[in-house]
Order: structure tokens, then sequence, then C-alpha cells
């Protein structure tokens, strides 16, 4: 069960999150500068990751702690790098999104159809984010040895 949990909650959250949006969209102020808000903080948060988890990528093998050890001998490695990928392909989705918005906006007129490609960047910026905490929470613990707290 734990393990559905852990691998479900980014996507479940985000959807959470992008339908709490849709629904209260209209109490929020200036809805457009908001999304642009969004996004400018999304374009700088997911290329620094980016670069963050491509290294990670490269030295992840590389990592002897007792724990990593540990994944890499029970097999849930290939879990960490899946986790990995995601949010490092989730990342590179958002920063495209980022350039593609404009291009929708200008071919839609609808206000309903900028609220709902405002839902979708909504649930494509927070899926990343979840993401990228789930790795770095479950890579903070492998790289630090329980031992070392006490």
């Amino acid at each position: 069960m734990r393990y559905y949990i852990e691998r479900y909650y980014p996507l479940v959250l985000s959807i959470i999150v992008s339908g709490l949006f849709y629904t209260y969209h209209s109490k929020i102020d200036n809805l457009e500068e908001t999304v642009k808000k969004l996004l400018d903080a999304a374009l700088a948060i997911c290329g620094a990751l980016l670069g963050f988890l491509l290294t990670i990528l490269t030295i992840i093998n590389t990592i002897d702690t007792r724990r990593m050890r540990f994944v890499k001998e029970s097999g849930a490695i290939r879990l960490l790098n899946r986790y990995l990928k995601v949010a490092l392909y989730s990342n590179i989705v958002s920063i495209s999104v980022y350039f593609l918005t404009p291009i929708l906006f200008s071919s839609c007129e609808s206000s309903d159809t900028r609220v709902i490609i405002y839902t979708c960047v909504v649930l494509i910026v927070s899926f990343t984010w979840i993401a990228n905490i789930r790795f770095s929470r479950l890579f903070i613990k492998l790289l630090s040895d329980p031992k070392e707290d006490r």
C-alpha cells in the first residue's frame, strides 16, 4: 500500500491542486498575471532543478552509503531511477510549457478556453514540483545515514 501512495501521490496531489484552481479561479485577482508569475517561477526553479538532477543522474551509481548499498542489492535502484527520470522529464515539460503557452494564448479568444489552459499549466507545474520533492526526499534519506543522527 505504501508503494502505491509513494508512486501516485504527486499525480493525485497535482490533480487536487489543479481542480481547486479550476473551481476557485474566479476568486483570483488578475488571473493572467498570476499564471504568468507561476510560469516565471517554474522556469527558474525547473531550470536549476534540471541541472541538479542531471548531475545526480551521472553520480547516483557512485554513491556508497549503507542505505544506497541496500537499495542496489534489493533492486530498488530501478524505482529510484524511475522517480529521477519522472522528475527530469517533468522539469523539461514545465520549461517547454513556458515557451508554448504564449502560442496557445494567441490562438484562443474564449475565456473558458484560457481557464482550461491555465488549469493545465497549474497541473503540469504542480506535478513537476511534487515529483521533484518526492525524489529529493527519498534521495536525502539515502544519502544520510541514521547512525549520524544519534
